[in-house]
């Protein structure tokens, strides 16, 4: 016959949980744990358990330096990819053989379209084209357009064998342009020290390279004064 031990049952009795009508009769927070163990605790452990209830568990830790992180961060980047991956991804990489000179002509249309709506060749006709405008504003109109798909040719240039390269405006960066000639070989041609000719309907222009020293994008939204006129 088993005999039960007294301490084992007041183990049991002190491990057994309460009725859930206690529990809520009850209703504890923390400050009445708190107030339960200062006054039934000796005063010498007071500051210890102070100290206890103060420290902070790992996991709090790491959801607070998540937290800062997230803000450090701020709104989500777009999803566009950055020039470095552009780099990285060869997409400013064009080939100095494999593009067709036939397959930009569409390509040159659709610009010569673009540059008469932009100077008002369509509107006013070829003999007073550039009666309403100054030569400022045609140039400033001129410096903020897009070239890609104009054909250009190097009319002057420091550099003799620059000059006479002529085709399609395929890229353009800041400091450089690349010509799609008719023997489907694209040519890097250098902004600085150059100067440029492009025909449009009956009219040719021509100007410097070192007035296009910027990316396109941003040159359509930049205003250049003050430009000087020098021989090469």
């Amino acid at each position: 016959m088993e005999t039960s031990n007294p301490n084992h049952l007041k183990e049991k009795d002190l491990l057994r949980k309460l009725p859930e009508s206690v529990e809520y009769s009850i209703n504890l927070k923390n400050d009445d744990v708190e107030s339960f163990l200062k006054r039934r605790l000796p005063r010498n452990n007071l500051n210890e358990i102070e100290q206890e209830l103060q420290k902070r568990f790992p996991l709090s830790k790491e959801r607070q330096v998540y937290k800062k992180r997230i803000r450090r961060q701020g709104c989500p980047k777009s999803k566009q990819l950055s020039n470095t991956k552009k780099r990285f991804l060869g997409l400013y990489n064009i080939s100095k053989r494999g593009l067709f000179y036939q397959d930009f002509i569409p390509l040159n249309q659709l610009w010569n379209q673009y540059i008469e709506n932009l100077l008002g060749l369509q509107s006013s006709g070829l003999d007073g084209a550039f009666s309403n405008c100054t030569p400022e504003e045609i140039t400033q109109q001129m410096l903020k357009a897009d070239f890609h798909g104009a054909v250009m040719e190097v009319h002057k240039s420091t550099c003799p064998n620059l000059v006479g390269i002529n085709g399609i405006v395929v890229f353009e960066t800041r400091n450089v342009i690349k010509l799609l000639g008719k023997d489907n070989i694209t040519r890097s041609v250098p902004k600085q020290n150059c100067e440029f000719k492009l025909k449009i309907s009956n009219f040719i222009i021509t100007f410097l390279g070192k007035n296009l020293l910027i990316r396109p994008a941003d040159r359509s939204i930049k205003k250049v004064r003050n430009i000087k006129c020098v021989e090469l």
